[in-house]
């Protein structure tokens, strides 16, 4: 009886122990594995010359069975110089609902075609049976992805003499010379160089895939010219070309030597030759003497007007004794008080008188534009620039030697002491003052008295 129930016992447990197991096998190896292909490239734009990464990932999403001996190959398509190392890559298995990365890289060569390119990926694998007993397939998951090829890039490496020229690559400001430029796009650009008081200087370059191209400029740099003679009216010749009369200003005048030509009939040719400084103003100042043929004629003639010559260099001293008595008297007597400034219409009537329409209306000028300089320049807000262009006009009316060496003497000083874009310190007003005080007082000193 005992005997027979172990046997009964024994009988149970061996089916419960077939059905627990018929479940398990049926768990193991019996589904069907389902992978999921994930792809994308970085950069999404990759350089001619340079490289990208591609990252596939393989996710197992059925979840019902493992995926055995994945192998991942991705392709290019259009090709056109671009490669993926390596070629394929493989894993021996991928689990239920897991995942597996892969990586790759992706190669641009620098005559690569640019444009889009699509990537694809397929990835075999195989199954296997119950109790993993056996194997199957192959099966295949696809996936894609896309990329863009652009252009490369190189350096450009920019210099100029003088340094401090602005830059312009492409017509956007980058900098001053000197000046490195990383990463420029391949291909052919425009480089253009601006300083002040030079002529600006405008380059085509091309740009390699990394390399440094260089760029060295010279600028030439420019001035000017202002030109007086005595008398005035000269023509005055630039390096041979016939620039104008004098008194003249020139402008942009390219820096380095020239030479200066005046004539004017009756009076010798003069030719002298200067040197144009870059943001300077040269000044060139001459008196012309008669013509050789002219002295030789006067001469024939000096021995009938000799007396009238004495006299008149007689009456010239006296007249300028006295002028400059009474320079000196109105000088000491501005002390204690003020000089009457007559008006400019009264100072025109007044020289009508005197002198001839021509010179009245020239003194008449010169005395405004005295006026204006000490009503309105003589302030620190004045540039050294703005009272020299003040001095030059001033000159432009003036042929008398003394008035024109104290123009000169105190412009002198002043662009000696100051640069163009300087303003005037409180000595420089005060100097300028007091050469328009005493101008006043030659002027009016000698031609209204």
């Amino acid at each position: 009886m005992i005997a027979h129930k172990r046997i009964n016992l024994f009988i149970l447990l061996v089916i419960f122990s077939f059905c627990f197991l018929s479940v398990g096998l049926a768990n193991a190896g019996l589904g069907h594995p389902s992978l999921r292909v994930s792809a994308y490239v970085t950069p999404s734009e990759i350089e001619r010359g340079s490289s990208g990464e591609l990252i596939v990932t393989v996710s197992e999403v059925g979840g019902e069975d493992w995926a055995k001996d994945v192998t991942v190959t991705p392709s290019i398509s259009p090709l056109d110089g671009c490669t993926i190392s390596p070629s394929s890559k493989s894993t021996s298995g991928i689990g239920e609902s897991s995942s597996t990365t892969f990586h790759f890289t992706i190669y641009v060569s620098k005559d690569a075609t640019l444009g889009r390119r699509s990537v694809h990926i397929s990835v075999k694998y195989y199954e296997t049976g119950w109790l993993d007993i056996g194997t199957f397939g192959p099966d295949y998951s696809t996936g894609s992805t896309k990329f863009s090829v652009k252009k490369g890039h190189g350096f450009i490496s920019i210099s100029s003499i003088p340094s401090g020229a602005k830059v312009y690559l492409d017509g956007v400001y980058k900098g001053e010379t000197p000046l490195f430029l990383s990463k420029v796009a391949e291909g052919t650009h425009t480089i253009k160089l601006t300083k002040q008081y030079y002529n600006d200087v405008t380059r085509t370059v091309f740009v390699s895939i990394g390399k440094t191209t260089h760029v060295y400029e010279t600028l030439t740099g420019y001035g000017s010219i202002s030109i007086s003679s005595f008398p005035s009216g000269a023509s005055v010749y630039l390096d041979g070309y016939y620039k104008g009369v004098t008194p003249l200003f020139l402008s942009k005048v390219i820096e380095g030597s020239h030479t200066i030509k005046l004539a004017k009939s009756g009076y010798a040719e003069l030719t002298k030759t200067i040197y144009v400084y870059p943001g300077k103003t040269t000044y060139v100042f001459e008196t012309l003497s008669f013509a050789t043929w002219l002295l030789t004629s006067i001469f024939g003639m000096i021995a009938l007007i000799s007396v009238f010559i004495v006299i008149f260099v007689i009456r010239r001293k006296k007249r300028e004794k006295l002028t400059a008595t009474k320079a000196e008297e109105i000088t000491e007597k501005g002390k204690t008080e003020e000089v009457k400034i007559p008006e400019p219409e009264e100072v025109r009537e007044r020289l009508r008188e005197t002198y001839p329409e021509k010179d009245a209306v020239r003194l008449a000028n010169a005395f405004r534009i005295i006026q204006d300089i000490k009503s309105l320049y003589c302030n620190t807000n004045t540039k050294a620039r703005e009272i020299s262009k003040e001095f030059d006009l001033l000159k432009m009316y003036l042929t008398e030697k003394e008035f024109l060496n104290e123009v000169e003497s105190i412009q002198r000083k002043i662009n000696a002491e100051l640069r163009e874009e300087q303003r005037l310190s409180e000595k420089h007003v005060e100097e300028v003052k007091d050469f328009c005080e005493k101008f006043i007082e030659m002027w009016i000193a000698r031609f209204l008295r």
